[in-house]
């Protein structure tokens, strides 16, 4: 479970959900600086995304903080789609492995049980 869904700085609130991306300013003078990017923002006709948010080097460096923290909560949870994917490659490999013991002879390896632990281990 996500712990915290917006951040509240200096001078914004910014709801972590709505990030499309993050930019860096690259000029010298603004080292440290960035745009904040959201899903539903639009490119004007001088390439300019409308709206985003601009924040100087220490309310950019809270924000990138606690934007890592955000993605890494959200990456962690059961169910993305990088987690579902292991799981049902796990599934799979169960299988297979149940297929070619059944072709030698041998007996399944994974039994029924085993599929729905797995299942409730993903949940949990």
């Amino acid at each position: 479970m996500v712990t915290e869904t917006i951040f509240s700085g200096n001078t914004v609130v910014i709801p972590m959900d709505e990030v499309s991306h993050i930019e860096r300013d690259m000029r010298p003078d603004y080292k440290g600086c960035i745009s904040i990017i959201f899903k539903h923002s639009k490119v004007d006709s001088f390439c300019n995304h409308e709206p985003m948010v601009y924040l100087r080097k220490e309310e950019a460096e809270k924000f990138l903080s606690c934007w890592c923290h955000y993605r890494g909560e959200l990456e962690l949870q059961p169910t993305s789609s990088i987690y579902a994917l292991n799981t049902l490659l796990r599934i799979e490999g169960m299988k297979a492995e149940n297929q070619k013991r059944a072709f030698l002879g041998q007996g399944v390896a994974y039994d029924e049980e085993a599929f729905v632990a797995l299942i409730q281990e993903t949940r949990a």
